[in-house]
Protein backbone atom coordinates (compact mmCIF):
# COMPACT_ATOMS: atom_id res chain seq x y z
CA UNK A 1 0.00 0.00 0.00
CA UNK A 2 2.57 2.13 0.56
CA UNK A 3 4.35 1.33 -2.07
CA UNK A 4 0.96 2.37 -4.19
CA UNK A 5 1.02 5.49 -2.69
CA UNK A 6 4.37 6.36 -2.91
CA UNK A 7 4.14 6.07 -7.06
CA UNK A 8 0.74 7.61 -7.06
CA UNK A 9 1.50 10.78 -5.27
CA UNK A 10 4.99 12.18 -7.33
CA UNK A 11 2.43 13.31 -10.28
CA UNK A 12 0.47 15.68 -8.04
CA UNK A 13 3.95 16.94 -5.94
CA UNK A 14 5.11 17.70 -9.70
CA UNK A 15 2.25 19.46 -10.69
CA UNK A 16 2.08 21.01 -7.20
CA UNK A 17 5.39 21.91 -7.30
CA UNK A 18 5.44 23.63 -10.90
CA UNK A 19 2.04 25.92 -9.85
CA UNK A 20 4.19 27.32 -6.99
CA UNK A 21 6.53 28.10 -8.77
CA UNK A 22 4.85 29.95 -12.35
CA UNK A 23 2.22 31.82 -9.34
CA UNK A 24 5.64 33.10 -6.93
CA UNK A 25 7.40 33.79 -10.40
CA UNK A 26 4.59 36.13 -11.35
CA UNK A 27 4.49 37.87 -8.17
CA UNK A 28 8.28 37.90 -8.15
CA UNK A 29 8.79 39.17 -11.66
CA UNK A 30 5.98 41.61 -11.01
CA UNK A 31 7.82 43.23 -8.65
CA UNK A 32 10.58 43.76 -11.37
CA UNK A 33 13.27 41.05 -10.15
CA UNK A 34 14.38 38.21 -11.91
CA UNK A 35 17.44 38.02 -10.82
CA UNK A 36 16.74 35.20 -8.08
CA UNK A 37 14.91 33.04 -10.47
CA UNK A 38 17.75 31.83 -12.94
CA UNK A 39 19.38 29.71 -10.97
CA UNK A 40 16.28 26.98 -10.41
CA UNK A 41 14.90 28.27 -14.18
CA UNK A 42 18.53 26.75 -15.73
CA UNK A 43 18.12 23.41 -13.23
CA UNK A 44 15.33 22.37 -15.47
CA UNK A 45 17.17 22.72 -18.30
CA UNK A 46 20.33 20.70 -17.28
CA UNK A 47 18.78 18.34 -14.50
CA UNK A 48 18.85 15.29 -17.00
CA UNK A 49 22.40 15.72 -17.47
CA UNK A 50 23.50 16.78 -13.82
CA UNK A 51 21.71 14.66 -11.11
CA UNK A 52 23.25 11.53 -12.51
CA UNK A 53 26.68 12.91 -10.82
CA UNK A 54 25.43 14.22 -8.02
CA UNK A 55 24.30 10.73 -6.66
CA UNK A 56 26.93 8.94 -7.69
CA UNK A 57 28.67 8.79 -4.09
CA UNK A 58 24.81 7.32 -3.01
CA UNK A 59 24.97 4.32 -5.47
CA UNK A 60 29.22 3.75 -4.75
CA UNK A 61 27.95 3.22 -1.29
CA UNK A 62 24.65 0.93 -2.45
CA UNK A 63 26.65 -1.40 -4.73
CA UNK A 64 29.12 -1.76 -1.86
CA UNK A 65 25.88 -3.13 0.03
CA UNK A 66 25.36 -5.51 -1.98
CA UNK A 67 28.61 -6.66 -2.59
CA UNK A 68 28.98 -6.88 1.33
CA UNK A 69 25.53 -8.51 1.93
CA UNK A 70 26.40 -12.00 1.84
CA UNK A 71 29.78 -11.98 3.63
CA UNK A 72 29.85 -8.83 6.01
CA UNK A 73 26.31 -8.31 7.16
CA UNK A 74 27.35 -5.48 9.69
CA UNK A 75 29.63 -3.69 7.16
CA UNK A 76 26.73 -3.89 4.28
CA UNK A 77 24.40 -2.04 6.80
CA UNK A 78 26.88 1.04 7.28
CA UNK A 79 27.39 0.64 3.97
CA UNK A 80 23.37 1.32 3.11
CA UNK A 81 23.06 3.82 5.60
CA UNK A 82 26.14 6.02 3.99
CA UNK A 83 23.99 5.65 0.88
CA UNK A 84 20.67 6.95 2.47
CA UNK A 85 22.65 9.61 4.49
CA UNK A 86 24.60 11.03 1.18
CA UNK A 87 21.25 11.20 -0.74
CA UNK A 88 19.90 13.19 2.32
CA UNK A 89 22.92 15.05 2.14
CA UNK A 90 22.81 15.74 -1.01
CA UNK A 91 19.22 16.90 -1.66
CA UNK A 92 18.99 18.84 1.67
CA UNK A 93 21.90 20.42 0.36
CA UNK A 94 19.87 21.16 -2.04
CA UNK A 95 17.04 22.39 -0.90
CA UNK A 96 19.00 24.76 1.42
CA UNK A 97 20.93 26.40 -2.18
CA UNK A 98 17.26 26.91 -3.69
CA UNK A 99 15.75 28.45 -0.77
CA UNK A 100 18.87 30.71 -0.04
CA UNK A 101 19.04 32.05 -3.35
CA UNK A 102 15.81 33.84 -2.60
CA UNK A 103 15.89 34.49 0.87
CA UNK A 104 16.45 38.10 0.39
CA UNK A 105 12.86 38.59 -1.12
CA UNK A 106 11.16 37.56 2.20
CA UNK A 107 12.66 40.72 3.83
CA UNK A 108 11.26 42.84 0.86
CA UNK A 109 7.51 41.73 1.14
CA UNK A 110 7.81 38.92 -0.76
CA UNK A 111 7.59 36.42 1.95
CA UNK A 112 5.13 33.69 0.42
CA UNK A 113 6.66 34.13 -3.21
CA UNK A 114 10.15 33.51 -1.87
CA UNK A 115 8.75 30.28 0.39
CA UNK A 116 7.32 28.71 -2.54
CA UNK A 117 9.75 29.57 -5.28
CA UNK A 118 12.23 28.14 -2.84
CA UNK A 119 10.28 25.00 -2.15
CA UNK A 120 9.03 24.11 -5.85
CA UNK A 121 12.92 25.05 -6.88
CA UNK A 122 14.10 22.57 -4.38
CA UNK A 123 11.41 19.49 -5.15
CA UNK A 124 9.98 20.31 -8.55
CA UNK A 125 13.10 19.09 -10.38
CA UNK A 126 14.24 16.37 -8.70
CA UNK A 127 10.07 15.12 -8.99
CA UNK A 128 10.71 15.37 -12.90
CA UNK A 129 13.89 13.37 -12.48
CA UNK A 130 12.15 10.49 -10.59
CA UNK A 131 9.10 10.25 -12.57
CA UNK A 132 11.61 8.61 -15.55
CA UNK A 133 11.88 5.48 -12.81
CA UNK A 134 8.56 5.80 -10.82
CA UNK A 135 9.16 2.27 -10.73
CA UNK A 136 12.37 3.06 -7.93
CA UNK A 137 10.29 3.50 -4.95
CA UNK A 138 13.38 4.37 -2.90
CA UNK A 139 14.17 7.44 -4.21
CA UNK A 140 10.73 8.35 -5.31
CA UNK A 141 10.31 8.18 -1.17
CA UNK A 142 12.94 10.31 -0.89
CA UNK A 143 11.82 13.13 -3.07
CA UNK A 144 8.23 12.99 -1.26
CA UNK A 145 10.59 13.24 2.18
CA UNK A 146 12.11 16.41 0.37
CA UNK A 147 9.03 17.64 0.09
CA UNK A 148 8.28 17.19 3.46
CA UNK A 149 11.03 18.81 4.68
CA UNK A 150 10.73 21.81 2.44
CA UNK A 151 6.93 22.17 3.73
CA UNK A 152 8.97 21.86 7.47
CA UNK A 153 11.09 24.69 6.34
CA UNK A 154 8.43 27.06 4.76
CA UNK A 155 6.50 26.56 8.47
CA UNK A 156 9.54 27.19 10.23
CA UNK A 157 10.36 30.56 8.70
CA UNK A 158 7.36 32.33 8.88
CA UNK A 159 8.39 32.09 12.40
CA UNK A 160 11.78 32.37 13.15
CA UNK A 161 14.28 34.20 11.11
CA UNK A 162 16.13 30.80 9.55
CA UNK A 163 20.26 30.79 7.43
CA UNK A 164 21.27 28.36 5.46
CA UNK A 165 22.67 25.66 7.49
CA UNK A 166 19.39 26.22 9.54
CA UNK A 167 17.64 25.35 6.68
CA UNK A 168 19.63 22.72 5.66
CA UNK A 169 19.45 21.01 8.97
CA UNK A 170 15.65 21.08 9.13
CA UNK A 171 15.36 19.55 6.11
CA UNK A 172 18.03 16.58 6.57
CA UNK A 173 16.58 16.37 10.22
CA UNK A 174 12.99 15.58 8.58
CA UNK A 175 13.99 13.08 5.65
CA UNK A 176 16.20 11.42 8.29
CA UNK A 177 13.25 10.52 10.18
CA UNK A 178 10.73 9.83 7.47
CA UNK A 179 13.69 7.41 6.33
CA UNK A 180 13.87 5.40 9.69
CA UNK A 181 9.84 5.70 9.79
CA UNK A 182 9.51 4.23 6.47
CA UNK A 183 12.31 1.28 6.83
CA UNK A 184 10.59 0.43 10.15
CA UNK A 185 7.71 -0.06 8.49
CA UNK A 186 8.82 -2.46 6.05
CA UNK A 187 10.89 -4.17 8.69
CA UNK A 188 7.35 -4.69 10.66
CA UNK A 189 5.73 -5.59 7.00
CA UNK A 190 8.33 -7.92 5.78
CA UNK A 191 8.49 -9.65 9.32
CA UNK A 192 4.77 -10.12 9.01
CA UNK A 193 4.74 -11.34 5.50
CA UNK A 194 7.68 -13.76 6.46
CA UNK A 195 6.67 -17.44 6.43
CA UNK A 196 7.18 -19.32 9.78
Amino acid sequence: MLYRFIKAALTPVIALNCAAMVVAAGFILFKGLWQPLWLDVMVFFVSPAVFPFLMIPGAMFGGLTKVLTPAKPFLAHVMLAASIGSLIFMLALWAAISFDSVSFLTKGGLVWPALLWGMGGAVAPWAVFAHNDRDNVFFTGLVLQLLLGCVATVWASLSHTLQFWDRFWIVAAAMAALSCAQAVYEMGFLSRKMPG
